[in-house]
């Protein structure tokens, strides 16, 4: 168990100790200087056209009306009382 252990770290080792003597894969992800960084504004340059501000105006409310009041002149009314209505008649049926 021991052996394997310490084959797995040798070869580990040795394949790393390769990979970075090989140029290409140890120099695959080249970042490239830039060679005049631009100096940051100190003062940033205004909008040439300003933003159009929206106007909050409240809108008009309708004036509230009163409730509407009954007229005087009509008298109340008293429930009609229904109409009792005869109840249909049923045909008497032959007996077979």
């Amino acid at each position: 168990m021991r052996r394997s252990i310490l084959s797995l770290c040798f070869h580990l080792a040795l394949v790393i100790a390769l990979a970075a003597n090989v140029p290409d894969i140890a120099n695959g992800r080249v970042i490239e200087a830039k060679s005049d960084p631009k100096p940051a504004d100190p003062k940033p340059k205004p909008d040439p056209t300003p933003k159009p501000q929206l106007e909050t105006k409240p809108s008009p409310q309708p004036n509230p009306q009163p409730n509407p009041q009954p007229d005087p002149k009509l008298s109340p009314q008293s429930n009609p009382k229904p109409t009792p209505q005869p109840e249909p008649k049923q045909d008497p049926q032959p007996n077979p």
